[in-house]
């Protein structure tokens, strides 16, 4: 009796080569099965022998990762780490910090664990979504977290990282613009506003604040803001960029928005006051000398170099204190100058472009409440009318 052909054993298969068995109930003579796992699916397939089988599974592997699948061992977090590198050169400075600070404090420790691939929506609603609306954040906060998530979740979706979309149907909490609508903004009148500002007198804090008032600029764009900026025979000023600090260090980065980046219309007054400012900063440019760091700046520190946001809103804070006046903080003032506008009768769409909106309908929905008296007019034509 012939002996049986002994076996040659084969090596062990290395991680991500897929896996190679015989099978014995085929009738076609394939016996031999492969198979192998992209974003979480698995894939299997049959060849006539065990060296057929895997130069097809490897051939399969690799075309795989030809076309952006992620390894089954890649995390959430390895995922979103290389994500927002990715995003260092064509992001925002400020953005790009704020987005790395919620991935390592937290989207990480709350789904950085899991795999990219079997990351599900229910992972999404109750590990990052849920914990934060019962840690008491506003609905707002909730949704600025999580919409850089979600940005990345897209993104892989759309590189054919990953095949399913866990992030369709998440229920958040109301919007932002509701929730802000439904909140009562303090604002300046144009009494308090100047008001305010006579307290100032003899302050560094006064030429910013009337500027901020007459313009609606945000407080980054304010910090931003240049001499070049200005065109004194046109009487507007430009926003080109905003400044702000990360890490203990200045940095200016462009507006937030393409609609950000805007022309606004001085008024005479503050057109009056930013000339006398500019004379009093020469005089402080003198005074410091060699110390002196010429970087353009219309609001600078004693020696040319940018206020720190922080001080700024300290100093705000305490001054407003001080008069006894609303307490606003600073980069709302810019609700006070809508608030002024549509006093004056100035349109939705004017005031939209003057904030540096997208669109009317954003400004629409946040201050829509503020339009005066526009029910009751309403009503007394509907009245006359009848």
């Amino acid at each position: 009796m012939a002996k049986k052909k002994a076996e040659v054993p084969r090596p062990r298969r290395k991680r991500r080569t897929g896996t190679v068995t015989e099978r014995k109930d085929r009738g076609d003579g394939k016996n031999w099965q492969y198979a192998y796992v992209v974003n979480g699916k698995r894939h299997t397939g049959y060849a006539f022998s065990y060296e057929e089988a895997d130069q097809l599974v490897l051939a399969a592997i690799a075309e795989a990762e030809k076309h952006g699948c992620v390894p089954e061992h890649m995390t959430v977090g390895a995922y979103l780490q290389e994500w927002v590198a990715r995003r260092k050169h064509d992001t925002h400075a400020k953005s790009f910090a704020e987005m790395s600070r919620l991935i390592h404090e937290r989207y990480i420790p709350a789904v950085g664990s899991i795999p990219m691939a079997s990351l599900t929506r229910r992972d999404v609603q109750t590990l990052l979504i849920d914990p934060w609306v019962a840690e008491g954040l506003k609905p707002s906060s909730v949704r600025t977290y999580y919409i850089p998530f979600r940005a990345s979740v897209i993104d892989a979706i759309q590189d054919e990282i990953i095949t399913h979309n866990p992030v369709s149907h998440i229920k958040l909490p109301k919007s932002m613009e509701i929730e802000e609508e439904e909140e009562e903004q303090v604002v300046f009148s144009i009494g308090q506003g100047k008001a305010f500002l006579k307290e100032l007198d003899g302050h560094w804090l006064r030429i910013i604040v009337l500027l901020a008032l007459a313009t609606g600029l945000r407080r980054g764009e304010v910090l931003g803001l240049k001499w070049r900026d200005i065109d004194w025979r046109k009487g507007v000023l430009q926003i080109r960029r905003t400044a702000s600090f990360i890490g203990g260090d200045a940095v200016e980065g462009p507006p937030k928005s393409k609609s950000s980046r805007r022309k606004v219309s001085l008024p005479e007054f503050a057109q009056v006051e930013l000339k006398l400012h500019k004379v009093s900063q020469n005089e402080m440019r003198l005074q410091a000398g060699d110390a002196w760091e010429d970087l353009d700046l219309v609001f600078c520190r004693a020696d040319g170099t940018h206020i720190r946001p922080n001080t700024l809103g300290r100093t705000f804070d305490r001054m407003l204190s001080a008069a006894g006046l609303p307490d606003i903080e600073f980069h709302k003032l810019r609700h006070s100058t809508v608030s002024i506008l549509l006093a004056l009768g100035v349109s939705i769409t004017v005031i939209s472009k003057i904030l540096g909106h997208a669109n009317p309908g954003v400004t629409w929905a946040i201050y829509a409440h503020m339009l005066p008296g526009e029910d009751e007019e309403a009503m007394q034509r509907y009245n006359a009318a009848w």
